[in-house]
Order: C-alpha cells, then structure tokens, then sequence
C-alpha cells in the first residue's frame, strides 16, 4: 500500500504544545510572540519569579487540604513554610505578597460561601496536584486534514466543584499589586482561554466561575460567569491567536501592534541586534533618531519629563480632593493596599501577575 493510499486516520500528524501565555503573545503583539518562541529575546523578570513562588505556597496549602488538612492555622503555616524557602532573589517579595490571606484562603478552601463546609474530594484541581488533580488542562485543536494538530494548555490554580454537577468554580491567585475586578476577569484573555478549556474538557459541564484572589489585600473579585453557549465565542478567540501565530512565524518581519500599554512590558521593547538595530519595528525610528543626534533626543526626553512631572502633581492633587482618577487602563490614587501614598498604577491585568 503506497503512502497515499493509508487512511487519514493512520497517518501521523504533527502535535504542536502551545499554552496559555505563547498564545497571548501573538494575540497582543505577532512582533513580540515570534521573538519570544524564536529564542531571540527572553521574557522573564523577579516579579514573575516572585509570582511563581508565591503561587507554590498557595499551592502547598492545596496540597495539604487533598490530604486532609482541616485546621486553618495548620494550613497557612504550610504555606508560609513554602514562601520563607522561595528563591533568595525574591523571598522578601514573596512572603509581603502571601502573608496578608494565608489564614484567609486557609478558611476559603475549608469552607463554602455559605458557611457548610468543604469535603476535599470537592477539590477537583489545583497547582501542583498529580495526575486527575493536576491543575494542567489541555484541549486538541486540528488545523485542517492535514495540518498540525495543537495541543492548547494551561494551568488552573485552583478548581472546586461547584452548586451542582454542571457547575465548576475556579480561583486563580494573583500576587501582584494589580487590582482586579469581575470585569476584568470576564475579559481577560487568560480566563477566557481557562473558560475554553474547561468547556473542552467536562462535556456535562453547562457553566463556569472564575475569580481572582488577590493575596496582597486578603480577598477575591466577584465571581466572573461563563456558559457553555459561549463555546463558539471562546473557540474563536483561541482559533485567531492560532491564525495570528501561523501568520507571524511565517513572515520575515511579523506585525506590531505599537499599543503604549501593551509596549511598555514588552521584553522586546528597548532591545537591539548586534548592529545596533531596534529589534522592535515600532520603535526603529525613535532608535534611529537617537542615534543621529543624542545630546537633542536627551534634551528633548528632559522637556517631556518635566511635563509629566507637573501634569502629576496636578492629577495628584486632584485625586487627593475629589479621589481616583481612572483612565486607559491607570489609576491616579491612593496605591494598594491603601497605605495613604498617591501613586499612578494599572487596573489592568499585567503579565507580571500571572
């Protein structure tokens, strides 16, 4: 039998792993997501190490739930054994980002909402559970007959059963300074990718809620809702993160979407090749400008700083007197978690929070 000949079926199609966060590169910027995977600029800084250990302590109070754990006090103390071990790098960090809620998620896995308490078979899920309890889902995309076959991850944090057996109900620990709200939840790609997969995966399952728990000010947004009749929404969501990535893994020079919010956590943003070539086409001619003259792009960078410096004072004054300020995505107010001091400050879910 020639190769043209085997059933469709039998022949092997490649699998392509890609998560949660490679995906949401290409979605927000083709430029930044190929320069990512291609290996030519690395994403990483402490704040996400530091939000990767805060994770593993929350996780560990997880952990000890499944086993049996029933006392609050015991619990936290696991989690707060967890952080003081975290990286060096970042361990101060960690333990001011999961000290304020550790006796308060502590009470939050042990009881519900309504006061019953909780069994631990109702937790379904969670970071750094092990084979059925493992927080990892994973959906099967097929691209066409004879395309790659992708295989979409990412990891919930926590999953709990929920009012019935067509509900689920997930938290997702944040320890940065982001403050979030239900809405923000509701339309973030990261928890409408979570809302895709969950779909995927529990076929019975007819809605989901998801929410943030903020370990920083010791409580969580409300609950964001999704219904299963939102599947094709979502699919096509995920569906043109895939088309955005195929398009820009083919292009020599992939689009750039030069979004100020966007380009300011940008790991490409301020990179150069070895010849001294902005990396980033958005801003290869701010590059080239310095280049030419320095000494009147510094003295023009002075002008505008000092701009900014009165607009601030006058935009704190004002959220002094009449409060919070909110705008493309900022906060002029007072910082959380509301120790008095006015700052400028995203509502906006950055990748430093994950």
């Amino acid at each position: 039998m020639s190769t043209d000949e085997v059933p469709f079926d039998l022949v092997a199609r490649e699998e392509v792993r890609i998560d949660r966060t490679q995906l949401e590169r290409y979605v927000t910027c083709p430029f930044m997501g190929k320069a990512v995977e291609s290996g030519l600029v690395r994403d990483g800084s402490l704040a996400a190490l530091s939000g990767s250990e805060a994770h593993d302590a929350y996780g560990a109070m997880a952990h000890a739930f499944s086993l049996g754990a029933t006392d609050a006090r015991e619990i936290a103390e696991i989690g707060l054994a967890t952080a003081r071990s975290a990286n060096p790098l970042v361990q101060p960090d960690v333990l001011d980002a999961v000290k304020p809620s550790l006796g308060k998620f502590a009470g939050q896995l042990l009881y519900r909402e309504d006061g019953q308490k909780r069994n631990p078979d109702d937790m379904l899920r969670y970071q750094g559970g092990k084979d059925d309890k493992s927080g990892q889902l994973t959906a099967r995309i097929e691209s066409g007959t004879t395309g790659p076959v992708y295989l979409l991850t990412s990891e919930v944090d926590l999953l709990m059963a929920g009012w019935n057996d067509r509900h689920l109900e997930e938290t997702d620990w944040k320890s940065g300074r982001t403050r979030w709200n239900a809405s923000d939840v509701r339309s973030s790609f990261q928890f409408r990718f979570h809302a895709f997969l969950l779909f995927e995966n529990y076929p019975t399952l007819e809605s989901a809620s998801i929410r943030v728990w903020m370990t920083r000010l010791g409580y969580a947004t409300d609950w964001a809702q999704f219904r299963r009749a939102e599947l094709p929404d979502l699919r096509g969501l995920v569906m043109r993160g895939l088309v955005e990535r195929e398009t820009a893994l083919a292009a020599d020079v992939p689009a750039c979407n030069p979004f100020a919010e966007q380009c300011v956590n940008c790991p490409v943003t301020g990179r150069y090749t070895a010849n001294k070539v902005a990396l980033c086409p958005a801003i290869a001619s701010e590059c080239e400008d310095c280049a030419s003259d320095p000494q009147a792009f510094l003295a023009e960078y002075a002008a505008k700083q000092a701009d900014l410096d009165r607009r601030k004072k006058l935009m704190y004054a004002y959220a002094k007197a009449h409060g919070p300020i909110e705008a493309a995505g900022l906060i002029c107010g007072i910082k959380p978690p509301g120790d008095g001091r006015l700052g400028i400050y995203s509502r906006k879910a950055g990748r430093d929070d994950e």
